[in-house]
């Protein structure tokens, strides 16, 4: 930067002999001879560090000032009146989204350009009063013309700064800021602070706000006022003590609202509570009071703000409800009542029909007379059914149908349900699969009963709506969203199927899929809406997915717990139905139903038991007082003295014959209903109709006397069998001590028992006996090769038990060996195969017991294969499972 020729002027930085940084300013000039040659340079050099240091702070408050300009959205001006000069800066032509260069030179005529014209009277106003003196301080708010073409907000203020001798304004200084947010905000507020006074009135609500310190209303809203019939500054002057407010609360409700207003300690409660005021005018009216504290800077509450709304037509609706709501469930329960009435007064006449059904078909008929009496059974057990759905929708209907869990098998109880149709199923000529998904529990704890009913109803639709094809029954064991355990029953079929309106009304009461259903496949409408409630008490869901004309899947879960107990495989199919008696009993039979008079006789009769009818109640009493009997049997409903009323007169009577036992024999056979008879005396309760098992066992019960016992029929119709225990026919005195000598006698059992014929089971029953006796063959060939191969892969799993591979070979064959079993009778192979399935699945590592159990059912596999024991039911297979529970 110097050159020698011309000298210099600069200023530098640099360092001092002692390593001060200072700053110079050097100047100097070159001095010529007379030829123009430099013969030397003289200068000066002035150490100018403070002044420099002051510049540069001056330069940074400058920058630092603009930012902070900037940064606060302000916009500043000057203006020197005399002259015109004005000076802005860029943030004052920035908030319009300018430039200085773009408005530059600003004049009069570009403050109308930007200006509203709304606003621009009123503003040019302002500042003529402001630049001539008489305002030496003006602020206004207005709207500017962005250059976006939008309006925005500005504040506006200007000071007088400088004034002349004469006290006129020489110099003004202002600000600009954007304040179009503030004022939306503002509008917002406004908007809002409207709303809110409507949604006051809309909700006949108001606000207030207590003083606790001074226990005065020190605010509250129009709407507020309102209510009590006053203006704000009545309310303010009426309620200047908590005593004044209490006077205006109804007298019945002054007590508890006293109490709410104070804690124990006397001091003031937050609210939450619904009373009653007087108001000035001496109307009364419901009120929803609600407060909260609001507390001082040192945390201690000083005052109460809440919310006060009138709810009288809310309240009166309600109180409206509830009485419509109590006539309706009296009504209602009065339908139920005579519901159950009806179906009592008819059911008994129809159990009176379906017993004498039985009875005739029990003598020589021919096979017209045969036709006729079995057209007459059918017909009576389908009423029944339709009285029984009667009678499940009263009581549901009035909340008295109760759910009674027990433990039970699962499996029995599922096919057990699915027997119940299987001469339908051959009839019309379906197949029906079985679906047990593998995890499925042996026993649970719910109620079986109702469980059946939902099923067999599901499966009764099916059959029903199914002409051709196949049902299908799949059952598994799930979790809900609750966590809880639950089973899933699924119901599939290839019938009529169902629209997507059809669907939505389905399990409504009385309603079928189209007016056309009952007049084609008959039923009340009841069984799906029964299906629904029972599924509810029993925490489960229930639905239906279908296509019409493709087929439909009903489905249903029901909550479960693992059984309490142990239980035992059941099979109705089981027959135990001819009862003989050890001595004859003189019983006395309070019936007013003519022909079941004459059901029951003939009963009892064929056990020579002695009868004597008595008409009803009282008459049962006349005749109890005459005579001697060991046991009464009582309807309930009879004319002149109820069942009930005869019982209770019997007990009272602290005689001999005060104890007899006493048997009810009635269709009203509820939880609650069964608790009132107990409660009036009686011994036992006994449905109608009359199952003649369940009548006899509760004989031997209430007279402590194994009087009945059942002897086994060897060719009865399936059709006709009665429910039997199978472990409870199991032989008692067996001597085994453990599995092998289990495994030996029944052996011995197989070799010495004639070979019976092998009935088609109803899955094969569409293909023929030549072709099912073709692939059964092929099945038992391939079965000895599976039971075998079990057997050997069992023990290589006991000398290598940490081999996975070798136990997910063992489960594949034990799944395979469960898989085909039923399909072909075999349904002891599946039983066997299922529970060591269970066992594999179930565990992780195996111990010696688990490895000793697995092997004696191989071994029980094995012996299945080779002797070809085809069922669970007959002496060898009912040995054959007890044995497995042995030691090895």
């Amino acid at each position: 930067a110097v050159d020698v020729n011309q000298g210099w002027n600069i200023q530098y930085w640099c360092y001092t002999n002692t390593g001060r940084l200072i700053y110079l300013h050097e100047i100097a000039e070159a001095v010529l001879d007379d030829h123009g040659v430099i013969i030397q340079t003289v200068g000066t050099v002035q150490d100018i560090t403070e002044r420099r240091q002051s510049e540069q702070n001056l330069l940074d408050s400058k920058q630092r000032l603009d930012e902070i300009i900037w940064a606060t959205n302000v916009g500043t001006w000057e203006l020197n009146i005399q002259t015109g000069a004005a000076a802005y800066n860029e943030r004052w032509a920035d908030i319009a989204g300018y430039t200085l260069e773009e408005l530059s030179p600003v004049t009069k005529d570009t403050w109308i350009k930007l200006c509203h014209p709304d606003d621009l009277k009123a503003s040019n106003e302002l500042l003529i009063k402001h630049f001539s003196g008489e305002l030496e301080y003006y602020e206004s708010e207005f709207r500017v013309r962005h250059k976006n073409g939008g309006w925005i907000w500005v504040r506006s203020s200007g000071k007088v700064v400088q004034w002349t001798e004469d006290h006129k304004p020489l110099r003004i200084s202002g600000i600009h800021s954007d304040i179009t947010e503030k004022k939306q905000i503002e509008a917002e507020l406004q908007q809002s602070q409207v709303l809110f006074q409507q949604a006051e009135v809309m909700g006949n609500m108001g606000f207030w706000c207590w003083d606790l310190k001074e226990d005065k209303l020190v605010s509250c809203s129009d709407q507020y006022a309102r209510i009590y019939d006053m203006t704000v500054p009545e309310a303010l002057d009426y309620f200047v003590s908590t005593e004044a407010e209490l006077d205006l609360v109804h007298p019945d409700d002054k007590a508890f609202v006293k109490q709410a207003f104070y804690d124990i300690s006397d001091q003031y409660k937050e609210l939450d509570i619904e009373f009653r005021v007087i108001t000035l005018s001496g109307n009364a009216r419901y009120v929803l009071d609600r407060s909260e504290f609001v507390y001082d800077n040192d945390g201690v509450p000083s005052r109460l703000f809440g919310i006060f709304q009138d709810i009288t037509a809310k309240k009166e609706k309600e109180l409206n409800l509830i009485q419509a709501t109590k006539e309706a469930q009296q009504a209602n329960l009065v339908k139920s009542q005579f519901l159950a009435a009806m179906s009592h007064e008819i059911r008994t006449p129809m159990a009176g029909v379906i017993g004498m059904s039985d009875l005739l078909l029990d003598t020589d008929l021919s096979l017209e007379q045969l036709d006729w009496a079995t057209s007459i059974k059918s017909s009576g057990q389908n009423l029944m059914r339709i009285l029984n759905e009667i009678l499940d929708q009263s009581k549901l209907d009035v909340g008295k149908l109760e759910i009674s869990p027990t433990d039970f098998h699962l499996v029995s109880l599922i096919r057990d349900n699915i027997h119940l149709f299987d001469s339908s199923i051959t009839l019309k000529g379906l197949t029906l699969d079985i679906k047990l998904d593998d995890d499925l529990p042996v026993t649970v704890y719910a109620d079986s009963m109702r469980i059946g009913q939902v099923l067999s109803n599901f499966i009764s639709n099916a059959l029903k709506f199914t002409s051709t094809g196949r049902i299908e029954v799949a059952v598994k064991p799930e979790k809900n969203e609750k966590d809880e355990l639950q089973l899933r029953f699924t119901v599939t079929d290839s019938g009529i199927g169902l629209t997507d309106g059809e669907r939505r009304r389905l399990f409504s009461a009385f309603t079928q899929a189209d007016s056309s259903t009952s007049r084609t496949y008959g039923g009340t409408g009841l069984g799906l809406s029964i299906s629904k409630q029972l599924v509810g008490l029993m925490g489960g869901q229930i639905g239906v997915d279908s296509s019409k004309g493709i087929g439909s899947a009903f489905w249903f879960t029901v909550c479960y717990q693992t059984a309490k107990g142990a239980v035992v495989a059941t099979d109705k199919r089981v027959a135990l139905d001819r009862w003989v008696a050890s001595r004859p009993l003189r019983i006395l039979v309070a019936e007013d139903n003519k022909v079941n008079q004459c059901l029951i006789r003939a009963l009892l009769n064929k056990l020579y038991h002695s009868v004597e009818i008595a008409q009803d109640g009282q008459c049962a009493i006349d005749l109890l007082n005459s005579g001697d009997f060991d046991i009464i049997f009582m309807d309930i409903r009879m004319p002149v003295m109820d069942g009930l009323k005869a019982t209770a007169s019997i007990r009272a009577t602290n005689g001999p014959k005060s104890n007899i036992p006493i048997i009810a024999l009635t269709a009203d056979i509820s939880a609650g209903n069964i608790r009132e008879y107990t409660t009036a005396g009686i011994n036992d309760v006994c449905g109608k109709p009359i199952e003649l098992k369940r009548l006899l066992k509760s004989i031997n019960r209430c007279l402590g006397e194994e009087i009945h016992t059942s002897m086994p029929q060897v060719n009865v119709s399936e059709t006709s069998q009665q429910f039997i225990d199978l472990d409870a026919s199991v032989e008692k005195n067996v001597e085994a001590t453990n599995f092998a000598q289990a495994l030996q006698q029944v052996a011995n059992i197989v070799d010495q028992t004639a070979e019976k014929s092998r009935e088609i089971p109803p899955a094969m029953a569409a293909i023929g006996e030549g072709p099912f006796a073709d692939f059964l063959t092929i099945y038992e060939s391939g079965l000895k090769q599976q039971c075998h191969g079990f057997t050997k892969a069992i023990s290589d799993l006991s000398n290598q038990p940490s081999n996975s591979e070798l136990k997910t070979k063992v489960i594949e064959l034990a799944h395979s060996i469960k898989s085909g079993g039923s399909s072909f009778g075999y349904h002891l192979i599946t039983t066997i195969a299922s529970k060591a399935h269970q066992i594999l699945k179930a565990n992780e590592n195996f111990s010696t017991e688990d490895m000793t159990l697995l092997s004696n059912y191989a071994k029980a596999l094995e012996l299945v294969s080779v002797k070809k024991m085809s069922g669970n039911g007959d002496k060898a297979g009912r040995l054959l499972l007890k044995g497995l529970d042995r030691p090895g």
